[in-house]
């Protein structure tokens, strides 16, 4: 820095701002969330940040949903279309470490609006009942099958060739079997009665 009678230089002066501001946004940015956080500080807001799993992303033109975590989460998004005057709401589960692509076709907005882990709310609707298990059948086609003699709804999990996963949720009667389509591994994720 230049002095002139033991003052800076006109032009030094912007430069001593800009660092200032510089060294300002690093510390606010670090006490925010955006970047490691000093002992003692904010935890909450990093807590909040650490909760996104999911986020929003595109590929082949369409929106997916891109999870992050190796924990199931559950997604409720909001869509907006152009002129429309009420959003489109959905709630997706989605897989740990996988993307989903949206069904929405056409302009619009997509937001989201919760992520939570599905394992709470998979276990309040899991009556903990185990009745359907996956099973070959004589043709080598995979098949849900109900053990059990009462009306039984679960959802059922697949790998895709592609890598993804996709789920299904499959009714089956007292002691029936319905086949699972599709290649690659399968496991139930939840089961519960009926009614």
């Amino acid at each position: 820095m230049d002095f002139k009678d033991g003052k800076p230089a006109p032009g030094a002066l912007p430069a001593v701002r800009r660092a200032a501001l510089i060294v300002l946004a690093v510390v606010l940015g670090a006490a925010w969330g955006g970047g490691p956080v000093p002992t003692g500080g904010p935890a909450h807001l990093l807590s909040v940040k650490a909760a996104k799993c999911v986020r929003l992303g595109k590929s082949g033109g369409r929106e997916t949903l891109i999870n992050r975590c190796g924990d199931c989460r559950k997604v409720k998004l909001q869509r907006r279309r152009p002129g429309g005057n009420f959003p489109t709401a959905r709630t997706i589960t989605v897989p740990e470490l996988s993307q989903i692509e949206l069904s929405f076709l056409g302009p619009g907005r997509t937001r989201i609006v919760s992520d939570q882990s599905c394992r709470a709310a998979a276990d309040r609707r899991d009556d903990g009942q185990r009745c359907t298990r996956l099973k070959v059948m004589k043709n080598g086609t995979l098949a849900l099958v109900n053990q059990c003699a009462i009306c039984r709804i679960a959802v059922v999990e697949r790998a895709q060739p592609g890598g993804g996963r996709k789920m299904r949720t499959v009714v089956l009667a007292a002691r029936a079997a319905v086949p699972i389509a599709g290649q690659g591994q399968a496991r139930v994720l939840t089961e519960k009665s009926c009614r």
